[in-house]
């Protein structure tokens, strides 16, 4: 095995991919959505065996399909998950065309997705829906509970304890 740095420190150890626990997900800005592939090799040279799953998002549309085609599959290549973001599903949900997306996301091979309401305001028994419906469609989902907008109109007046959460 190679000398690694800073050798004199204790790091445990990672568990082999195809992980079911401990995963490690990239997710970030705009950015992270409109990177080219010079980007996505640094990337995986980095961390690419830590790395589980990334996070796409609506920023999709604005990219040649060939190069969104390509991203995906270099980092399916590299056993890095493309996962898409929550937001997008919001959108279609707003604009009435849930089925037609999900349809083009599974045409593009990407088969996790989280469910999301950073910008639309739904019940829980919609968003339990929503998940319902995603994973009848063969996607794994991941959901985020709570609103990111604290204080905005439709979010919670202040953080949200588990317990008004969790059913």
């Amino acid at each position: 095995q190679a000398k690694k740095i800073f050798d004199c420190l204790r790091v445990p150890e990672r568990t082999a991919k195809p992980r079911t626990n401990g995963l490690t997900m990239v997710e970030g800005d705009i950015k992270s959505a409109v990177v080219g592939m010079n980007w996505l090799h640094d990337l995986v040279a980095w961390g690419g065996d830590s790395i589980d799953l990334f996070k796409v998002n609506r920023h999709l549309m604005f990219q040649q399909p060939e190069l969104v085609v390509a991203k995906l599959a270099f980092l399916k290549q590299h056993r890095i998950e493309p996962y898409l973001g929550g937001g997008i599903t919001e959108i279609a949900v707003h604009q009435g065309c849930v089925e037609r997306l999900w349809d083009q996301v599974m045409e593009l091979g990407i088969q996790v997705m989280e469910v999301s309401t950073t910008h639309l305001s739904c019940t829980m028994a919609q968003k339990v829906d929503w998940v319902r419906k995603a994973r009848q469609r063969g996607f794994t989902v991941f959901v985020e509970i709570g609103k990111k907008r604290i204080g905005a109109p439709g979010g919670p007046k202040a953080r949200m304890p588990t317990s008004d959460v969790i059913e």
